[in-house]
């Protein structure tokens, strides 16, 4: 009797589960439904909420001299990164920075070369009979790019044919080792007119085969370091009246490299506001016969060339890529954080003579990445309206400690 109880029990427990089943399963079926519409939309809730990440951009391709584990000091925390963002690439942009001939007398993160065959435009045309090209002067030498002489009054504009990101750059004229003299000034513009450097100047004295000394090779000039703020076309311009055979005008190519966003910074640590010009290693003659190692840190183009415990004498001489006015000035030498205890011995030249009669010796290693002023250079007017300055640094064999190879700055007082 009791199992046939049990057995007509367990209907009607079933019948009065019935509802709560139900509604049990439509809440399993709600939640399941819930939570993977909350998995598939998290990832653009959290992108929203988050931010997406900026991807870095790649370092440039270098060629490294041997390397040894560098002291590595990072930018201040204020310094702007280099933007991600994609610009498009002008068709004149370098692939192979060595490639560039005359060698960047700098650093250079990118380059764009104006071409006087593609990005040039001038008047009176090239056509016209007052030009020539160098195909045409007769001297049997195969040049890698032809360019046009004239003596008669004209101008020149070079184009860009893609904007510009946002950062430095610095912009070279070519002086070509044949057919060009005298003094040319230059204007860069931008979509709103004409911008200013904020190191270096637009004036240019090109040397010649009449110069002292001679010129034997074709050399970038610089006109200047600009800072763009937003993306932008440049133009490159100059004019000129009726010329002599001492001072003939050649067109040829426009370099404009990109320079890390730390130089900013680096300049505005310079402590006068006026005219100032940066030189860095790689234009200077370096007499070495060490091992020389590429360094990376805190330094003018954020890398810097080094010699550990030096057992021959070092001599690395800057000298300025065109003239400088007389004036007064501050020298300054840029010291990467390094260890030992390595002195300079600084000498200045003013136009090929010894200009201060007692050499600067400083201390080459510090703790802090900086400027350190290595004195005042008036230059007399005596010395005419503009000179040729060169300084060298003199490190003598069996120092103690690494000797850091970088830039020097003049700035005008």
């Amino acid at each position: 009797m009791q199992e046939k109880e049990n057995q007509t029990a367990q209907p009607r427990s079933f019948q009065s589960l019935l509802p709560t089943l139900g509604i049990g399963f439509l809440l399993t079926i709600v939640l399941i439904s819930l939570g993977l519409s909350i998995w598939m939309t998290a990832p653009s809730y959290l992108a929203k909420v988050r931010g997406t990440p900026t991807p870095s951009p790649l370092p440039p391709t270098a060629t490294l001299l041997p390397t040894t584990t560098a002291t590595i000091t990072p930018l201040p925390s204020d310094t702007p990164l280099p933007s991600a963002t994609p610009y498009p690439a002008s068709a004149w942009k370098v692939e192979d920075l060595s490639q560039v001939n005359p060698p960047i007398p700098g650093p250079a993160l990118e380059a764009i070369v104006l071409n006087n065959d593609t990005s040039v435009t001038v008047d009176p045309p090239f056509s016209s009979i007052l030009w020539t090209n160098s195909a045409d002067l007769g001297l049997g030498i195969d040049f890698e790019d032809d360019f046009y002489a004239t003596y008669s009054a004209g101008s020149a504009t070079w184009a860009l044919d893609k904007p510009l990101a946002p950062g430095y750059y610095q912009i070279y004229v070519l002086d070509t080792a044949y057919s060009s003299g005298g003094v040319l000034d230059y204007v860069v513009s931008n979509s709103t007119g004409q911008i200013g450097p904020i190191s270096g100047r637009t004036r240019v004295l090109f040397s010649s085969s009449f110069t002292t000394p001679p010129q034997t090779n074709s050399t970038w000039e610089s006109i200047g370091i600009y800072k763009l703020d937003q993306p932008d076309l440049l133009t490159i311009s100059t004019a000129w009246e009726d010329r002599n055979e001492y001072t003939i005008v050649a067109i040829d190519r426009v370099l404009i490299t990109r320079l890390p966003d730390s130089t900013g910074q680096l300049l505005s640590e310079l402590p006068h506001s006026g005219l100032n010009y940066v030189y860095d290693d790689l234009s200077a003659n370096l007499t070495v016969r060490d091992p020389l190692f590429e360094r990376e840190g805190r330094s003018w183009g954020d890398r810097y060339q080094s010699i550990l415990n030096p057992e021959y004498d070092v001599t690395l001489t800057w000298k300025s890529d065109n003239v400088i006015p007389v004036a007064n000035y501050e020298i300054f030498a840029y010291l990467p954080a390094t260890k030992g205890s390595v002195e300079g011995e600084f000498h200045f030249l003013v136009n090929g003579d010894e200009f201060l009669k007692d050499p600067e010796t400083i201390s080459l290693n510090t703790d802090t990445a900086g400027w350190v002023s290595l004195g005042t250079l008036e230059i007399p007017e005596v010395y005419g309206v503009a000179v040729n300055f060169e300084m060298s640094m003199k490190v003598p064999a069996g120092s103690v400690g690494e000797v850091p190879l970088d830039a020097v700055g003049l700035a005008q007082r």
